[in-house]
């Protein structure tokens, strides 16, 4: 039997529907993780195709090259499990169900995705890097009882936003997006893996949460933090996007109209 050595996190995780945003080199990563524990039912979003300079960090190969990311990992996973019910969708996010799982390396798409999940109510979490993945980034938001994405909104350093030819001649281009940058794969499965946990933990499955420390730093070399250690931190809660109360403090006087 496939799940015989974790048939209980089998039984759990298949009773939830997990929506990936970003099929790159974590949300390959997590996806592979979550279907090797037994998630049961994956909606995967990622609008690219998989490129040859992916490939050092991905669980995809360079068979795929070329394919669409979402489609080719739909593939990959139900090698694994045969009876996975999975949703490729080649296109940007709109929206999704159950567990928001983001892995999108773009600011605005990051805001879309929490902001479905204050409006639908779904839990959520977004993964990111900092710098090579010398360090990652796990922030995980429950409606209602943590902080939002927004009201972490300048959470990554070093993110090079200045003038590209394509913000020019592409209506699609996003100013928000992290340029492409190194980075390991085994640093990727490293700050993946402490992410699941945190998935299994908000689920209920596996070990506990505290929501008032809702953002987990994962460092490997990054400088100023301390080498090789997961430190966990309180955010702020309260934005004008999660707190309707903080709305009015954004509007403008008279004077600041004229």
């Amino acid at each position: 039997m496939f799940f015989a050595r974790n048939p209980h996190e089998k039984a759990a995780l298949e009773q939830w529907k997990i929506t990936i945003v970003g099929c790159g080199s974590f949300g390959s990563a997590l996806a592979d993780m979550l279907v090797r524990a037994g998630a049961g039912s994956l909606t995967l979003i990622d609008p690219e195709v998989l490129r040859i300079e992916n490939i050092g960090r991905h669980i995809l190969s360079s068979n795929e090259v070329g394919q669409p990311k979402a489609e080719a990992l739909a593939r990959r996973l139900l090698e694994i499990n045969p009876d996975l019910r999975v949703d490729p969708r080649p296109e940007k996010f709109h929206d999704g169900d159950g567990l928001l799982v983001c892995c999108a390396d773009s600011r605005r798409c990051e805001s879309m995705v929490n902001a479905v999940s204050l409006a639908r109510q779904l839990p959520a979490v977004f993964v990111a890097a900092y710098g090579a993945v010398r360090a990652g980034e796990i922030q995980f938001c429950v409606p209602g009882q943590t902080a939002c994405r927004e009201c972490f909104a300048n959470f990554r350093e070093g993110r090079d936003l200045s003038p590209r030819a394509e913000q020019y001649t592409d209506p699609d281009f996003d100013e928000t997006r992290t340029p492409g940058q190194s980075g390991l794969w085994g640093s990727i499965q490293v700050v993946s893996g402490i992410a699941f946990h945190v998935i299994l933990a908000l689920l209920g499955i596996r070990g506990r949460l505290d929501f008032n420390r809702s953002l987990w730093i994962v460092n490997l070399d990054y400088e100023g933090f301390q080498p090789y250690a997961v430190t966990s931190a309180k955010l702020q809660r309260g934005c004008a996007v999660c707190d309707e109360s903080k709305v009015a403090e954004l509007q403008l006087d008279d004077s600041c109209r004229r």
